[in-house]
């Protein structure tokens, strides 16, 4: 049977072709060209739609796994991911998608070596294949995710450091600044069991910002993942513990346990429990006797404690309220 080549010409953007014995196509992306006819066994031909690029992105999410992602392109029916081991070296079919999987996460890869993919679409004409162009390379490395950090006072001169496990982690290392924006000092590495650090002799009241990033290790080498968000935290008083209030004639005794790191204490009382409470003493002492009330009131009352840095207070949160009504 004899084949007839038959140009074709584009109509515009809305698809259709014109020609002797062509069909009307559809809309989409139209490739232009030549058509096959063949004479006396059909009267219409398929013209091949000219697939778009997908648009490919890589990013390591696991110390063995880097996962893909494209974008979808137009008329196709799936699509073929390659992968190398350098940009222009060999790339190698690992896998076939059809067109509803828009992402792949290629596992049991060398921590810390880098792969090269590309992507192409494909449209299926009966049991051939047309094909896209090929997408820009991109490039990943498997390395351990960012750990979920998070940061609070420990005590007045402390910050404690915690995050969660990662998988595939032999330890983690923690880093520092002075602010959430400025240059981290690494702080200390610990080992893959320790999920916690209490960074000590820290000044009261002071704003430290707080990294971590995991690391393995591969072919005696070790292997970095990007650090976690920084985490803020100040080292501060902790709240008056143990505060008691007993009423006596015409008065209150006040006492409470001693707060770690107090230069001193302050007194509150208010006449109701939501009431406005004004400062009756600051001392140094643990224990206040509140003199010349009226009796048969009640009186409510808080403490804190302080701690003097650079001049300065810095107070810790205030007790638990209590209460006394005067004999």
């Amino acid at each position: 049977m004899s084949r007839e080549r038959k140009a074709l010409r584009s109509s515009g953007n809305s698809g259709s072709l014109e020609g002797d014995d062509v069909a009307v196509l559809g809309s989409g992306d139209l490739q232009l060209g030549v058509a096959d006819l063949l004479d006396g066994s059909a009267d219409t031909v398929s013209a091949a739609v000219k697939l778009g690029t997908p648009a490919l992105s890589a990013k390591g999410t696991a110390y063995k796994t880097i996962t893909l992602t494209w974008k979808s392109v137009a008329c196709s029916d799936g699509y073929e991911l390659y992968r190398s081991k350098s940009k222009n070296g060999i790339y190698s079919l690992i896998k076939t998608f059809d067109k509803s999987t828009l992402s792949y996460k290629n596992t049991g890869v060398v921590t810390g070596s880098r792969y090269y993919y590309k992507i192409r679409a494909f449209k299926n004409y009966g049991d051939e294949k047309g094909f896209g162009a090929f997408s820009t390379v991109v490039s990943g490395k498997a390395v351990p995710p960012a750990p979920s950090a998070k940061a609070k006072s420990a005590s007045y001169n402390s910050v404690k450091i915690s995050w969660k496990a990662i998988n595939g982690a032999d330890g983690y290392v923690i880093y520092r600044s002075s602010s959430k924006n400025g240059a981290f000092s690494r702080l200390k590495a610990v080992g893959k069991d320790e999920l916690s650090y209490v960074d000590g002799g820290l000044t009261c009241g002071k704003a430290y910002y707080y990294k971590v990033k995991a690391y393995t290790l591969a072919e005696g080498k070790k292997i970095s993942g990007p650090f976690s968000a920084a985490k803020g935290a100040k080292p501060v008083l902790g709240a008056a513990q143990g505060f008691k209030a007993s009423a006596g004639e015409g008065s209150v005794s006040l006492s409470w346990a001693k707060t770690a790191g107090a230069s001193g204490y302050r007194v509150y009382r208010a006449a109701s429990k939501g009431g406005t409470y004004k400062l009756i003493s600051d001392q140094t002492k643990r224990s206040f006797i509140d003199a010349q009330l009226k009796t048969g009131k009640t009186y409510y009352y808080k403490v804190r404690a302080y701690r003097v840095v650079e001049k300065k207070n810095v107070f810790g949160a205030y007790s638990a309220v209590k209460n006394a009504k005067v004999k």
